[in-house]
């Protein structure tokens, strides 16, 4: 079984990705981190974060590790990159979006130009930051709730926080209740920067753990 980790538009620390990769390995998966095509740690210029770019990747990791059953998981922007990911790859048999920016209109204007991440080990506050190209916008105009993502009929954990004002809650369950069963909706009392709490941290885990659990296969 293979689990794959979707980075965010506005960070996850490096120890948050250690954490869930363990409550992973722990209940049988290889867990796989990566970043966004031309970002971070991955090759190539900022020109090539896109959409089309971050999906096409996501197929490729489940192909190079030879097409096992997949679970994708991701937070804010990786979060509905893991969405539309799994309505397009029939590889992946369940998905956990934690506060989905499932649309440019979940993101408020002080988030849409530029992409933050916290720079390792993770120090709180400090964090890297660079604009995104006129292309990322152009190409992001061509994904949207297409009926394939409503369609997805495979588990899906949507998690939202209570005092979120990037994206607010009643955005994310506006979306939940238009998605097909199964699905687990939940309400964890944080803003949207989740990572910043350890406590919130192993609450997320462990709904995380109890989701596979009851629907892994």
């Amino acid at each position: 079984m293979l689990a794959t980790l979707s980075q965010t538009m506005v960070g996850i620390k490096s120890f948050l990705i250690g954490l869930i990769s363990f409550v992973l390995l722990g209940i049988g998966f290889l867990a796989l981190s990566f970043d966004p095509p031309g970002t971070w740690e991955s090759p190539g210029d900022i020109s090539l974060y896109t959409t089309t770019n971050y999906l096409k990747a996501i197929d490729e990791l489940i192909k190079h590790f030879g097409n096992k059953p997949t679970f994708i998981m991701g937070h804010s922007r990786g979060a509905s990159i893991s969405m539309m990911g799994a309505s397009r790859n029939s590889k992946i048999m369940a998905y956990a979006a934690v506060m989905p920016a499932i649309s440019r209109e979940s993101i408020t204007s002080k988030f849409a130009n530029v992409s933050f991440r916290d720079l390792p080990p993770g120090g709180g506050e400090k964090v890297k930051k660079f604009e995104l190209p006129e292309s990322f916008h152009e190409d992001e105009m061509n994904y949207r709730l297409t009926d394939d993502l409503l369609k997805y009929n495979k588990p899906k954990l949507i998690i939202a926080g209570a005092h979120d004002q990037i994206i607010p809650p009643n955005k994310i369950r506006k979306m939940f209740d238009s998605l097909s069963d199964p699905k687990q909706f939940t309400l964890i009392h944080w803003d949207h920067n989740y990572r910043h709490s350890s406590e919130k941290i192993e609450e997320v885990n462990q709904l995380l753990k109890n989701f596979l659990q009851k629907y892994w296969k």
